[in-house]
């Protein structure tokens, strides 16, 4: 939780971290740089001698809280990977954005492939339940009829190439 409020976080060495951890990076240089704060979360996964090894798990800007779920990337990478796999679909791209009214979560996705409309109501689905397991706060926030469940959206084929391309 410390990783999202800087200004109150703990420094650690690396003899003081530890394994299944979560810590941001904070450089500090002989030449001027002093104390900076990457927007890095790593995961440390393993120590080689005294040397962490650290996989990347998010940048700490990227989490969306509506109503204080604190939803972060991997979390909802996770649950469309998951989502997609129990109902039989292939996500050629997705993503998630939140929504006013009714507050929550619109999803775009596009399909390797055409799609019933019930496979698609079934990834949405799916969708929510891998999210609720993914993130204990959200789970609560539905339960709790603070936020509405995600909207799923299908595109149509080539709208994520298409729209990459024009802001290039």
């Amino acid at each position: 939780q410390q990783l999202d409020h800087p200004a109150s976080a703990a420094t650690y060495t690396c003899d003081q971290i530890e394994v299944g951890r979560s810590y941001g990076l904070l450089v500090t240089t002989t030449a001027g740089l002093y104390r900076f704060l990457t927007s890095d979360v790593l995961r440390v996964v393993d120590f080689y001698h005294d040397t962490p090894v650290v996989a990347f798990e998010r940048h700490r800007e990227h989490l969306c809280s509506l109503s204080g779920e604190r939803l972060t990337e991997p979390q909802v990478t996770a649950a469309l990977a998951l989502a997609s796999k129990s109902a039989g679909i292939e996500l050629t791209q997705a993503t998630v954005a939140p929504r006013e009214q009714p507050l929550g979560y619109l999803v775009t996705v596009e399909c390797a492939a055409e799609a019933p409309a019930e496979t698609l109501r079934l990834l949405a689905d799916e969708f929510e339940r891998a999210l609720q397991a993914q993130n204990k706060r959200y789970a609560q926030r539905r339960q709790n009829s603070l936020l509405a469940s995600p909207t799923l959206r299908l595109a149509v084929p080539g709208a994520f190439a298409r729209y990459r391309q024009e802001q290039v």
